[in-house]
């Protein structure tokens, strides 16, 4: 199915294998001829395109593909494509789905070129953990909640509003007690090991989780070896380099692991990350501290694999991320890595922020600072200091010194 082909690796070949096979729209997948935002009913039309996918099951738009009549409608006959100015709809599709739509849903769009000037189109819609939504800010007459059904979009009765509304609920509650029993897991797995006074007790170790709050029935398909290399690509937590490039399997999933940290793959599609021995004694110290500039460079970094693997398809937003820390009572956060400035001790043997929804990754700055404010504020500081004004967080090297990261390269 074109559901489970990574986002960015989608091309003119699975739209083609789509007309051979003679593939029907149906509720994850739509045919258009072309998109067409103008004038005002053609832009509500898409938008109620994307609410209907974002309040269902989530899916594909796929314009400048044609479909039978008929019997055969629905059918995808050929893939004759558009023509127009590119780099003016993909901004257009941007402000609409952000301004239109209340409140705001996950949508990937980009296009595919077929050559003389013609391009198709592919807009993906995550299913949306804050549905219903509705389509907002436009005077319009016709019905604003939508849901897909089958190949069509149906008005929402007001029981499927209601329904719709404690189904996501229910989403985001059994991502969370997913992250509680592998919190559970890994700490019990801990106890075997020794703590950084080599006492016979569960080190400490930190846990970040990115879970799916709608997963791929099958979870990670480790079987195919285009996705278990990619998955290999995937760095443990902590790590700035490949550690050993091969996944061990297990009942639980796929691990990329070392001695003291791994990322993990689990079954149900969500993503683990675990580390040892972030805790640090030297001399000089009074006591353990955990240094808050490296551990936030681990979570930014996790964030960001996180980030790549969803652009790619294989991690589905809306997400459902959480921190959690464990046996870091005595400990004071250190602000910087040879600095002297320390918050007080800590007397919790456990630190848990909340749990925070992303339903887009234009949110990671916004989550990932909501996440460290939570993380400062356990050993009693107001929030984060190392934001910069634009939002994006410092980074330090192992010495002390600020670090200038060269821009990102968003794919």
């Amino acid at each position: 199915m074109l559901a489970d082909i990574p986002f960015s690796s989608i091309d003119r070949g699975h739209l083609e294998e789509l007309i051979t096979r003679g593939v029907r729209e149906n509720r994850r997948l739509d045919y258009k001829l072309a998109l067409e935002l103008e004038p005002r009913e053609k832009m509500v039309e898409f938008l109620q395109d994307v609410v209907a996918m974002a309040n269902a099951d989530g899916g594909i738009i796929i314009c400048g593909i044609d479909e039978g009549e008929g019997e055969d409608r629905g059918v995808a006959t050929a893939l004759p494509g558009m023509v127009g100015n590119v780099d003016g709809l993909s901004n257009l599709i941007d402000q609409i789905t952000s301004d239109q739509i209340d409140e705001p849903v996950s949508v990937l769009h980009r296009d595919i070129q077929l050559g003389d000037s013609r391009f198709a189109y592919l807009v993906r819609v995550a299913a949306s953990p804050l549905a219903p939504h509705m389509v907002a800010n436009i005077k319009t007459s016709s019905a604003r909640f939508y849901a897909r059904a089958n190949t069509s979009n149906q008005p929402m009765t007001a029981r499927q509003i209601k329904e719709t509304a404690l189904r996501h609920g229910s989403a985001v509650e059994r991502a969370a007690e997913r992250i509680r029993e592998r919190v559970a897991v890994l700490r019990h797995a801990a106890t075997n090991r020794k703590t950084w006074n080599d006492e016979d007790d569960s080190p400490a170790q930190a846990i970040l989780h990115v879970v799916p709050l709608f997963p791929d029935a099958r979870g990670w398909n480790y079987a195919d070896s285009a996705v278990a290399e990619r998955l290999k690509r995937v760095l443990p937590f902590g790590y700035s380099q490949q550690h050993s490039g091969e996944l061990a399997f297990t009942q639980h999933g796929a691990f990329e692991r070392s001695l003291h940290r791994h990322t993990g793959f689990l079954r149900d599609g969500s993503l683990e990350f675990q580390q040892y021995d972030f805790v640090q004694v030297g001399v000089g110290q009074t006591g353990p501290v955990v240094v808050a500039s490296s551990l936030e460079n681990d979570i930014a970094a996790a964030l960001e694999s996180a980030r790549k693997l969803s652009l790619d398809g294989h991690l589905p937003a809306p997400l459902l991320i959480q921190l959690h820390l464990s046996r870091v009572e005595n400990t004071r956060l250190q602000y910087m890595p040879r600095g002297s400035a320390m918050v007080p001790v800590l007397a919790e043997p456990e630190v848990a922020t909340e749990a925070f929804v992303l339903t887009d990754w234009s949110e990671e700055n916004r989550v990932l600072r909501d996440l460290l404010d939570h993380l400062w504020q356990a050993w009693g500081a107001p929030s984060c200091g190392h934001f910069e004004d634009n939002g994006e967080l410092m980074r330090f090297s192992v010495n002390g010194t600020r670090v200038i990261p060269a821009p990102v390269q968003r794919e």
